[in-house]
């Protein structure tokens, strides 16, 4: 989780900016589908799928990216990695997750 500042004032570039990048800085990644429209803190936000075969344990992760346009930017991203195998384990817990955020920028 974490904010960057990005070009662009559209949630749908900004998103495929930030994912181009993590995809060319984690080369093993590759992306699963296209964008997908959701909520998060009662805001637009782009969910998108991720995967491959980790260069550590060597086994397939699935990574779900969430991305949020702040009104003074910049882009509030969310990478949550998973086991492929453990995914529907921790489906719960990541909607949860999501469900607490509050977003309080001005």
């Amino acid at each position: 989780m974490g904010t960057i500042h990005v070009q662009s004032n559209s949630l749908d570039t900004a998103s495929t900016e930030y994912t181009n990048a993590m995809l060319k800085a984690n080369s093993y990644l590759t992306r699963k589908g296209d964008n997908e429209r959701t909520t998060i803190g009662g805001r637009d936000a782009v969910r998108m799928f991720v995967m491959g075969t980790s260069n550590r344990s060597n086994r397939e992760e699935n990574v779900i990216v969430y991305n949020v346009l702040l009104r003074d930017g910049t882009l509030l991203y969310l990478n949550m990695v998973v086991p492929a195998a453990d995914l529907v384990t921790y489906q719960n817990c990541f909607e949860t997750i999501l469900r607490s955020i509050e977003l309080h920028d001005q």
